[in-house]
């Protein structure tokens, strides 16, 4: 058996018994704790629009189709009981880990209450969310990053600078 057949299996019985070892633990009432990752960008566009990228309300749209319908007797989503939502701020590049505004949705995603809506149909399934929040990335163009570079000693200690003669050495 090559090594892919051997990983899909590990997968498979891992999940099943995972879930098995659950409801062993909590009943039937067991949370489901099968994750699924999204890359918004890419995951589902709600509006067609030329740029085609994903939004929050395809994300939205696309529960009960394929995420998680909250029925636990249908068989055509994948009953996912955490949604994993790759940085959703806004940004300077295509992946988001450089957020230049924590406190707001990419536009190019939606709006916050495009986000409100999402938790809002999610938790309505039993679906819980997770944000990735990339704390350790930020934008040269955030206020914090900003202040650092400014000379604020206490925003520069948050911030690893070196000159160009200092090279990066191991274990930094």
């Amino acid at each position: 058996m090559n090594s892919n057949r051997w990983v899909a299996l590990v997968l498979l019985v891992g999940g099943v018994a995972g879930r098995g070892i659950e409801r062993a633990a909590y009943g039937e009432d067991a949370p489901n704790n099968l994750v699924y990752q999204i890359f918004v960008r890419s995951f589902a566009d709600s509006d067609g629009d030329a740029k085609g990228f994903g939004d929050l309300k395809g994300v939205t749209q696309r529960l009960d189709s394929y995420l998680n319908d909250g029925k636990p007797d249908t068989q055509h989503d994948l009953e996912v009981g955490i949604l994993w939502l790759m940085p959703i701020f806004a940004a300077d590049s295509y992946h988001g880990y450089d957020v230049s505004n924590y406190l707001d949705v990419n536009p190019q995603y939606g709006s916050m209450d495009d986000l409100k809506g999402l938790i809002q149909q999610s938790h309505q399934r039993g679906v819980r969310i997770v944000l990735d929040i990339p704390f350790n990335h930020t934008s040269v163009k955030h206020d914090w990053f900003k202040q650092a570079v400014a000379g604020d000693a206490n925003m520069r200690k948050r911030y690893f600078f070196r000159g160009v003669e200092q090279p990066l050495t191991q274990g930094w």
